[in-house]
């Protein structure tokens, strides 16, 4: 197989899963949000039978009633629960299944990309490009100190701009230069 059959072959398999991908995947979805849906009404008709249960617990004044209530209460929240667990696991099937379309559409653009790149001329590869530039240009000169870049730092410069830096190489190095301390002069002036 040369290298334009694996080219058109790649493009190929690219082209029928993101084919695949964008006419199956809003319908899977669907059918899980549809499930969602379901699950949700079945979770709100659990909670108006538990409002009733409730309701019918503090209107009841016998011990065997009220029992009989708390029971039926409890049954029906263990049930909301496990509604609400299948929702939650609903939404990591979705979850995985956007992943896995993903990774399944990235790996074929990188084949993709390889394929491509290998029926390219040197110069106009991405990864050979950058590498030319950089040779073919140099890099601007630092027109301006950096933010928050200390005076000293500016004095260095100065000096080098002008001439202070010694030899070719420029390895002298400029001192930063002290202040004064800080005085009271009212201290000074009573003594």
């Amino acid at each position: 197989m040369t290298s334009s059959e694996s080219a058109i072959s790649a493009t190929a398999t690219y082209v029928e899963n993101y084919l695949d991908c964008v006419e199956s995947l809003p319908d899977d979805m669907q059918r899980n949000i549809s499930q969602m849906r379901e699950l949700d009404l079945h979770y709100q008709e659990r909670l108006k039978e538990i409002e009733r249960l409730i309701n019918s617990y503090f209107k009841e004044k016998e011990p065997a009633a009220r029992r009989k209530c708390l029971i039926q209460i409890q049954r029906r929240l263990i049930r909301s629960q496990e509604y609400g667990d299948d929702k939650l696991q609903l939404v990591g099937n979705m979850m995985d299944l956007v992943d896995t379309r993903t990774r399944q559409i990235e790996v074929d653009v990188e084949n993709l990309d390889t394929y491509r790149n290998d029926d390219m001329p040197p110069l106009l590869k991405p990864d050979v490009q950058p590498a030319i530039l950089e040779e073919h240009h140099s890099k601007p000169e630092k027109t301006k100190r950096n933010r928050r870049q200390r005076n000293h730092d500016k004095h260095e410069r100065d000096s080098e701009g002008r001439g202070g830096s010694s030899g070719a190489g420029g390895s002298e190095v400029v001192k930063p230069v002290k202040k004064k301390a800080k005085t009271n002069r009212k201290f000074h002036l009573e003594k």
